[in-house]
């Protein structure tokens, strides 16, 4: 897979989020929790990291957003040294916006 040097940037009223990683341990550190017992119900959660230049709900690069699992075009991209998964979605799909001020 090839590294890029830098976050591509979102076009139009897209929004690129960087997907929160779930802990896939138990509290106590003993039991992995394999992908298909996930909540796959449940809203999921990120930081964005790009916002389209026609977007026009006031999201700005930093806002800890949640949107539907089921919105947008997940990739993963391998940036520097980090491998991360980002969802690819527009403005209109996120459900809740908490500024990085807060």
């Amino acid at each position: 897979m090839e590294t890029l040097s830098s976050l591509p940037k979102a076009v139009g009223t897209k929004v690129i989020v960087r997907v929160k990683k779930l802990d896939k341990m138990t509290q106590s550190g003993l039991l992995y929790i394999p992908e298909m017992a996930e909540d796959k119900h449940r809203a999921k959660d990120g930081h964005i990291v790009s916002v389209g230049g026609s977007c026009e709900l006031g999201l700005k690069v930093g806002d800890y957003v949640f949107f539907d699992e089921f919105v947008g075009s997940r990739i993963y991209m391998k940036i520097a040294d980090s491998m991360d998964d980002y969802l690819f979605v527009d403005e209109k799909a996120i459900l809740i916006v908490v500024d990085k001020e807060n």
